[in-house]
């Protein structure tokens, strides 16, 4: 990836204008938006994408063209990637005190390209729209404090179906149709997504339509029950404890 175009980004002052972002009632982070304009927060991504080698970000990308993607990715623009979404995860607690507020990782939102072989394999309803079916990705910095991005994750969910609701409908009720997977190849994700509701489906062979190449995945599936069970207790034992 050619250097350059986010060290010549400027490092954002939010001494005096806070950072929008939202956090619920227990939670261990924020989400936010990543500021593409922000050359801590571009040079964050930009590490989390090189240092992972994460295989849903192109790594051949340029600065410019990194910078471009999450700009492009934002609730309210136009769609000219794959991505639906690129929500930041932002230090909150269990964060050292210069890193509050930082980047700690990101989650991905996508429609799920592989809807119509879940059908075929009956893993969804043959009946269901395929639009109403959305992938969630995820990677963190490596010295991200634990539970972070779980904790984002949970957060991206419980706001999808409004969004969603209201880019389909041009209402704010909520989809309750709405299917969010994940596609799990290692213990990690795993454990992230256990603690943001997700259920194992079990596993799945998805065949890549650009090679034809066939991959092998633990398929997960966010139980929306267990996600309000989760967040609930969690805002409940800081209020209690407050």
């Amino acid at each position: 990836m050619a250097e350059g175009a986010i060290n010549r980004l400027p490092e954002k002052d939010y001494s005096k204008k806070p950072r929008l972002q939202h956090g619920f009632h227990g939670e261990r982070s924020a989400i936010r938006l990543i500021n593409p304009k922000d050359r801590i927060d571009m040079k964050r991504y930009h590490r989390i994408q090189d240092v992972l080698g994460n295989q849903f970000t192109d790594t051949n990308l340029t600065e410019r063209e990194l910078i471009q993607e999450v700009k492009d990715n934002q609730p309210g623009k136009e769609r000219t990637r794959e991505a639906l979404y690129i929500f930041g995860v932002s230090g909150s607690q269990g964060v050292e005190q210069d890193d509050i507020g930082e980047l700690q990782g990101w989650i991905n939102v996508y429609r799920d390209e592989y809807a119509s072989q879940l059908k075929e394999q009956g893993k969804i309803p043959e009946v269901l729209d395929e639009n109403m079916v959305l992938n969630v990705a995820f990677a963190r910095l490596p010295e991200a404090p634990s539970g972070q991005i779980a904790s984002g994750l949970r957060q991206v969910c419980a706001q999808l179906s409004q969004i969603e609701a209201f880019n389909e409908r041009n209402s704010l009720k909520v989809a309750p149709e709405l299917i969010i997977t994940a596609y799990a190849s290692n213990p990690d994700s795993e454990h992230v997504l256990n603690a943001a509701g997700f259920k194992n489906k079990g596993n799945i062979s998805l065949k890549y339509e650009e090679t034809g190449e066939i991959f092998n995945y633990a398929l997960y599936a966010l139980d929306w029950q267990e996600l309000n069970k989760i967040m609930h207790e969690k805002a409940d034992k800081e209020i209690l404890s407050s």
